[in-house]
């Protein structure tokens, strides 16, 4: 499936892609297409000197030392997800208009559906209480 999605990708998007050890097959293979396709990829890993971080334009070290009976400890999962927040900021920041209309329009689209379970909620709790 990664594979299918970078085939789509061109040097206008950019690939942001999680790896502990940075350096599974599935990972390399799928990096590698992003480099032919001139991809930009970051990667999040805790070993920058890995096999997936030649194909990387960034690499961010991130993550807990882990045993492999560790593996998706919630500390690593915490680094990463403060990193995630973090290039969300720092893209809405230098985006914000873009950020503004894509946050509008997420709003509209869910809203009904919001609304709705507001409703069911209140129900629930009229029969309940």
């Amino acid at each position: 499936m990664q594979a299918s999605a970078i085939a789509m990708a061109d040097s206008e998007d950019t690939i942001l892609f999680f790896s502990y050890s940075g350096s599974t097959k599935d990972m390399c293979d799928t990096l590698q297409i992003a480099s032919n396709r001139h991809v930009p990829v970051i990667l999040i890993t805790h070993f920058p000197k890995s096999a997936g971080a030649e194909f990387a334009s960034v690499v961010l070290q991130c993550g807990y030392n882990e045993s492999p009976l560790q593996s998706g400890s919630v500390a690593a999962k915490v680094g990463q997800l403060f990193l995630i927040d973090c290039l969300f900021y720092g893209y809405c920041s230098k985006n914000p208009n873009i950020c503004s209309a894509t946050r509008s329009a997420t709003a509209h689209a869910i809203a009904n559906n919001c609304y709705s379970l507001f409703e069911g909620i209140l129900r629930y709790q009229n029969v309940v209480g």
